[in-house]
């Protein structure tokens, strides 16, 4: 599996010409949802899922999500959906949620796993903007009988014991994107909280934009430049990696990113002082 995210193309959350009302995250969303075409071309040999927390699962973002061909896997609150969970309170009384059990040894503890699921469930209740979905939920309990997590997603994806593992554990996987990318991009060098607060139209969006870029070419040269990879094995965390490249590219002049890398692999490997003239 892999363990690394990919930045996306992204949307930013700023009023357009022409809106009163204050943008958020879900209309950007769904601008996302309207605008990135390399979703058609990824539709035609992948399952698209679309990933998000509890202020997604709500019927009009699924039902843009269904519009555009995708599925989607959502974390569903019982705050938040008061309706859908007295259904799921009267399935359980009547035994009728599929369940089963499983342990497993996390951090040198035993766990236990219990899965349950509904398929075809209403989303509101008996509202008027209403949509089927399939429930799930994990519950976790550490060996002393104390409940330490509760995951509950809704998804369209028909949910059964062969899969109901895979379904949550895909669910749960989105916070990799928020420590893996998110995180990364405001702490691991790239500073992008920080710097990018400037200009009074586009230049904010056009800053944050490069910076995104750059993280992209950064994470697929960790998957295919040999190159890359090797000193970035070497140079310890992201930021010191940044660091060492600064500092070289700032006193030698060299004909391209890769005759950089080899210089500076040559120089780690010899621990000596190299010519720098073939660079």
């Amino acid at each position: 599996k892999l363990k690394k995210v990919i930045a996306l193309f992204q949307e930013f959350i700023t009023n357009k010409d022409g809106t009163d009302k204050q943008d958020c995250e879900v209309n950007s969303t769904k601008r996302w949802l309207d605008t990135f075409d390399i979703l058609k071309f990824l539709k035609k040999k992948y399952k698209i899922i679309i990933l998000g927390d509890d202020l997604y699962s709500r019927y009009p973002m699924i039902q843009k999500i269904i519009d555009k061909g995708h599925s989607f896997i959502l974390v569903c609150k019982t705050t938040s959906h008061k309706a859908l969970y007295r259904t799921v309170e009267t399935y359980k009384q009547t035994k009728s949620v599929k369940t089963f059990t499983t342990t497993r040894i996390h951090n040198g503890k035993k766990q236990t796993l219990t899965y349950s699921w509904i398929n075809e469930i209403l989303l509101n209740g008996n509202k008027e903007d209403n949509i089927e979905v399939n429930w799930c939920e994990l519950i976790i309990v550490n060996s002393d009988g104390k409940r330490t997590n509760t995951f509950s997603f809704v998804t369209d994806l028909k949910i059964t014991q062969n899969n109901i593992e895979e379904i949550i554990e895909a669910g749960r996987t989105r916070w990799k994107i928020e420590n893996e990318n998110n995180n990364t991009l405001k702490t691991k060098g790239y500073n992008l909280e920080h710097n990018f607060g400037h200009g009074d139209k586009y230049l904010s969006q056009t800053l944050c934009s490069l910076n995104i870029l750059t993280y992209l070419f950064h994470t697929i040269q960790e998957f295919v430049d040999e190159q890359y990879i090797y000193l970035r094995s070497l140079a310890g965390t992201r930021m010191e990696f940044f660091e060492e490249l600064r500092a070289v590219s700032t006193y030698i002049v060299f004909k391209n990113f890769e005759s950089m890398l080899a210089w500076m692999i040559k120089s780690r490997q010899t621990k000596k002082n190299i010519d720098i003239t073939p660079y």
